[in-house]
């Protein structure tokens, strides 16, 4: 869930609490303050779809990377016993081999198959060089717990997403239904201001934040305007003043050539 569709929905909970608690007999009023809840229930079920897919995504991947780790050590292990014997049997030199580091878990799924599959092809012989008797085995196990993995990992991210997508659907959809419901609020409660201001409250969409101390081009140059006569006499003495500024920040200086001139926006960059 993104942070726009998080206020959304937030609102919405908001909106729904006060329509709830000031109930009205209109029969209409009624009916869309039913389809807006029904809507904040099929939006909280979907985040909590998502959120669920998240997790089992994370968890699914963090399981295949451990799996990727483990089958690197066995791999490194045959292809040591490759090497040895090689040396009886020639012909399977080069033979066995590691993936290449870096490619993607789909080439190494398959690179290890054939790794696996050469092994059980010449499996009495590397048995004979301490292959080790249940090697095989193991590695064909760890070969599916890996295989299984990424197909988990992928079917929890189709999950999150297509469940994402229906978030942001029901987010608009409860926006659009606050809306129709704003103007029959401000008929109703009239001149109470107390109620009004606690219904727009409650349907506002607040954010996105921002640092109360963020400094943008519409700011305002400070003035700190020091005797005209001290800078032209001695301009470096006030080279430490400056600096207790921010760093880009527009300064305003009051020009001393002459009683009535503008003030000079400099901008100090030390």
């Amino acid at each position: 869930m993104n942070s726009r569709v998080r206020r959304r929905v937030s609102a919405a909970h908001k909106a729904l609490d006060f329509l709830l608690a000031h109930p009205a007999t209109d029969p209409g009023y009624t009916a869309v303050v039913a389809l807006l809840e029904q809507t904040v229930l099929r939006v909280d079920a979907l985040a909590y779809e998502g959120r669920a897919s998240t997790d089992s995504e994370h968890l699914a991947v963090q399981r295949r990377a451990v799996l990727r780790q483990y089958l690197m050590q066995r791999l490194r292990h045959l292809v040591r016993v490759g090497k040895v014997v090689a040396r009886v049997r020639p012909e399977l030199r080069g033979v066995f081999t590691l993936p290449r580091r870096g490619i993607s878990n789909q080439d190494f799924l398959i690179a290890t198959k054939v790794q696996s599959d050469h092994a059980a092809e010449h499996e009495v012989i590397l048995k004979q060089y301490a292959l080790g008797e249940t090697f095989i085995v193991k590695l064909r196990e760890a070969i599916s717990a890996f295989e299984l993995a990424g197909h988990t990992a992928n079917l929890n991210r189709l999950g999150h997403v297509g469940a994402n997508a229906d978030l942001r659907a029901g987010s608009r959809e409860s926006r659009e239904l606050i809306n129709a419901l704003d103007g029959f609020n401000r008929e109703r409660f009239g001149d109470d201001q107390k109620e009004l201001a606690a219904w727009d409250a409650a349907k506002s969409v607040f954010g996105p934040y921002r640092p109360r101390n963020a400094i943008n081009s519409t700011d305002s140059p400070i003035d700190i305007s020091p005797s005209p006569a001290s800078i032209t006499a001695n301009p470096s003495a006030h080279a430490s003043e400056l600096k207790t500024h921010e760093p880009w920040l527009p300064v305003k200086l009051t020009n001393g050539s002459s009683p009535g001139a503008p003030p000079v926006i400099v901008t100090l960059t030390y």
